[in-house]
């Protein structure tokens, strides 16, 4: 795993003449939720309900019957947005063709998330990005009002029927804190609302403007969302990377799987023809291509194995010390992972780890969860003839089974 500056190591060793040899260093074992809860003087610390009192999610009868005995459990789903640049062309009629694709299935929400304003506007002055991202998000806000009308119906029963709406700001988005200090403000009631009460209760209650990091509870779920440079930083202040010997193992465990399942693929494939199954020279180049970029892709999968198992061993968010990731230490529990929750969203645009080959064990990760859904249109490479090509790509999280679904528009 991952050995960060200021996280909590295990070390092996022997203390002679005032100096500690060390033979061994490792993290500490991931610890489930239910081994957690029961060294907490409160039933709910991951929040969410009215009263610490209150049972927490995986506990809550009412919220698992709702779960496993009800249509809207059974059809509950959760749309997840990376990055999501507002200003770049064609991101509002992607958007709103992703609306309208729900619209009559309507998820439980919609989850986007910051930068919302592109690097293009990195030069103006915060006014003016103020001014472009206002004008935006109310575009958004129309939207999704015009594919969801039910949202701002009177009536209790369609209004709780219509999805949310989550907005998770980006370390630079314009809002009333410091931009590298975290936990991060949601964004102000300003940019949407001409009402000059800046109180929560002017945001329309189908809306959340929520911090960075936020909390959710989905049923008996526990969610936790969040949206910074993480890899980067913590691969740049690590004291220990994964040696080349790990690397190479999980490499050949990797082939070896592959090759399995080829194998078993190739038993019971049909006959083709051998102007099908014919390999010529000109292929031999395209096949080195493949190779380098599987390795690239096996090496950022490995890192976020290790990623993932260094976030869930020290129950923490970003476990750096305070000169590197400064933090509100009156608000430091927002970025805590202690209990560990169901699902953990770390979004980050360009990561050196891929998290989503991450995958939950207890062991690994203590039955916890991570995906990074990137950023909603990337450039990515399709074929030789195709070349590099916009994807506008989203993931979809089934609170019942816990299933993580890839989709992408067309």
């Amino acid at each position: 795993g991952l050995l960060p500056e200021g996280s909590i190591a295990l070390i092996e060793g022997f203390y002679d003449d005032k100096i500690l040899y060390v033979t061994g260093i490792g993290l500490p074992p991931c610890e489930s939720s239910e081994i957690s809860r029961r060294a907490f003087s409160v039933s709910n610390p991951f929040g969410g309900c009215d009263t610490n009192d209150s049972p927490a999610a995986s506990l809550d009868t009412k919220m698992h019957k709702l779960l496993t005995t009800t249509q809207a459990g059974s059809d509950a789903m959760l749309v997840i947005l990376g990055e999501t640049h507002l200003d770049k062309p064609d991101t509002l009629d992607q958007l709103t063709t992703l609306f309208s694709g729900y619209s009559s299935c309507a998820p439980v929400a919609f989850i986007l998330s910051g930068n919302f304003l592109s690097a293009d506007s990195i030069g103006k002055t915060c006014t003016e990005r103020r001014l472009i991202l206002r004008r935006l998000l109310r575009q958004l806000i129309t939207i999704f009002k015009n594919n969801f009308p039910d949202s701002e119906s009177q009536h209790t029963s369609q209004s709780n029927q219509s999805p949310k709406l989550i907005l998770i700001p980006g370390p630079e988005d314009p809002v009333y804190a410091p931009k590298h200090i975290l936990p991060r403000p949601g964004l102000g009631i300003d940019l949407i609302s001409d009402n000059k009460d800046r109180s929560s209760s002017s945001c329309p209650p189908w809306l959340h403007l929520a911090s960075n990091p936020c909390r959710l509870r989905l049923y008996t779920r526990e969610i936790v969302i969040f949206r910074v440079n993480y890899s980067r930083l913590l691969v740049r202040h690590c004291i220990h990377l994964p040696t080349l010997n790990n690397l190479d193992s999980y490499v050949e465990t990797s082939e070896k799987i592959e090759s399995s399942t080829s194998r078993e693929n190739s038993e019971t494939a049909v006959d083709m023809d051998s102007e099908a199954v014919a390999t010529t020279s000109s292929n031999a180049s395209s096949i080195k291509q493949d190779t380098t970029s599987k390795k690239h892709k096996t090496t950022t999968e490995y890192l976020g194995q290790c990623l993932a198992r260094c976030l869930a061993s020290q129950a923490h968010l970003l476990p750096l010390l305070g000169h590197i990731a400064p933090v509100y230490w009156y608000y430091d529990q927002a970025l805590s992972l202690n209990p560990l929750p169901n699902l953990v969203i770390a979004i980050e645009p360009e990561p050196l780890a891929n998290l989503n080959a991450s995958q939950p064990g207890l062991v690994t990760t203590g039955n916890c969860r991570f995906i990074n859904p990137g950023r909603f249109g990337h450039m990515e490479y399709s074929n030789e003839l195709s070349g590099l090509q916009k994807k506008y790509t989203f993931k979809v999280y089934y609170p019942r089974t816990e299933i993580v679904e890839d989709s992408c528009l067309p």
